[in-house]
């Protein structure tokens, strides 16, 4: 179920990269369509300063040498889709979710299925204290045997409380993804929304 909203998320840029390659194509060549060889080329680049090896490169220069994929978007759509490249943030550009896409996207499809696990985010848990007025302190994270879930701290001489825990599920990515440990609704979510109010609807006035 990851795997096919991260394979939604990326489709959905490269369809939008088709339908500004052939709005720019009809535009310069009188209405005409997009040829065969340019729509199988087609696609949304996006590019780090890393290669698909891990090693270090140019993510300008293997953005220039990707101008294929996005050759005929008009002219404005171009500056847009460049400025939005993940090698734009330097050593950073793995926090951008250009990139988080992309390498989720690429681990699924050619490595390994993206593994999830059990992971309560922080501060999801609910007890009562009627001896103490502490309250529990959620550990949170990935869930593994004999983790420490939560704590709270006595006074000295007090009662044992009584508690009552509502535990709260949740998943995170496996350790052997990109985003390792990070929730995987919230970080789709968030994702998402990168895409639809960063990506999209600045590209989509060029439609």
């Amino acid at each position: 179920m990851v795997g096919d909203a991260v394979h939604g998320l990326r489709s959905a840029l490269d369809h939008l990269a088709f339908a500004l390659n052939a709005k720019g194509y009809a535009d310069a060549h009188k209405g005409a369509a997009l040829p065969a060889k340019d729509e199988a080329a087609s696609a949304f680049p996006i590019f780090g300063n890393v290669n698909q090896r891990g090693e270090p490169t140019d993510g300008e220069a293997s953005f220039r040498s990707a101008v294929h994929t996005y050759r005929h978007m008009p002219p404005g759509a171009k500056i847009v889709v460049e400025k939005l490249q993940p090698y734009q943030r330097g050593d950073k550009f793995r926090q951008d979710p250009l990139w988080a896409i992309h390498e989720l996207s690429r681990v699924d499809k050619h490595r390994i299925d993206l593994a999830v696990i059990a992971a309560p985010p922080d501060q999801l848990f609910s007890g009562h204290f009627p001896a103490v007025d502490e309250a529990a302190i959620g550990v949170g994270g990935p869930v593994h045997d004999g983790k420490e879930l939560t704590y709270w701290v006595t006074s000295e001489g007090a009662a044992e409380p009584d508690v009552d825990f509502h535990f709260t599920r949740g998943v995170a990515f496996g350790q052997a993804t990109p985003l390792g440990n990070q929730p995987v609704v919230p970080t789709l979510r968030g994702i998402r929304n990168y895409l639809r109010y960063k990506v999209a609807l600045p590209l989509g006035r060029f439609l």
